[in-house]
């Protein structure tokens, strides 16, 4: 049972910028731990730290305090060429898109060292759209899709440890029913998704 996590909304907190207004919303988000440590913050936006001399960068995990960020990305973005990502149907050429991040950034083993242990959690976000038609949850589907669905006043990171190991590897899991995103895993430095939904 995830016991109720404060939101950031402060101005001061997160960077208001989105490539356009978000048509998916996010209508509530928490996480929870899942072994002994500090509690994991969620902020919705893109953490104000993440920006140094001027360049925001997502998922470098310099961040690295147990914070919870989502942010929309391209929203209503029609789709050049199809995509194919693993664990997810193809989506096809053509189709509307509304595109969000999904990270948790970890003071534990912040360089990614070693696929066990970490930080133990479990995280539902809620959305008003229930039209999810895939996820980026490796590194290479993360980059691929940065290309066409990242906010193109941001820097990506490019790391192999970036990414989440599908369900059916067993150690992370995801689901998504009614609007709800739900994953759990182990965070060693820093685990982030990518979540592609139809466009509103």
């Amino acid at each position: 049972m995830l016991r109720k996590t404060c939101v950031a909304f402060a101005l001061g907190l997160v960077l208001a910028a989105s490539p356009v207004l978000a048509k998916t919303k996010i209508l509530s988000a928490a996480a929870d731990r899942t072994n002994e440590g500090s509690k994991i913050t969620v902020v919705l936006g893109v953490p104000k730290a993440l920006t140094r001399d001027g360049v925001t960068t997502i998922g470098d995990g310099r961040l690295a305090n147990d914070t919870l960020y989502a942010f929309p990305e391209q929203q209503g973005v029609t789709l050049a060429n199809g995509l194919s990502l693993s664990g997810s149907r193809p989506i096809a050429a053509g189709t509307k898109v509304d595109s969000f991040y999904v990270c948790l950034d970890t003071s534990e083993n912040a360089r990614g060292a070693g696929p066990r242990g970490g930080l133990g959690y479990e995280a539902v976000l809620r959305f008003d759209n229930g039209a999810l038609l895939g996820m980026a949850l490796r590194p290479s589907g993360l980059a691929e899709t940065a290309q066409v669905l990242g906010n193109p006043d941001l820097s990506y990171a490019n790391s192999r440890f970036l990414g989440v190991d599908p369900y059916w590897m067993g150690q992370d899991s995801q689901s998504f029913a009614a609007g709800n995103f739900v994953f759990r895993g182990n965070a060693n430095g820093i685990d982030c998704i990518r979540l592609i939904f139809r466009a509103k």
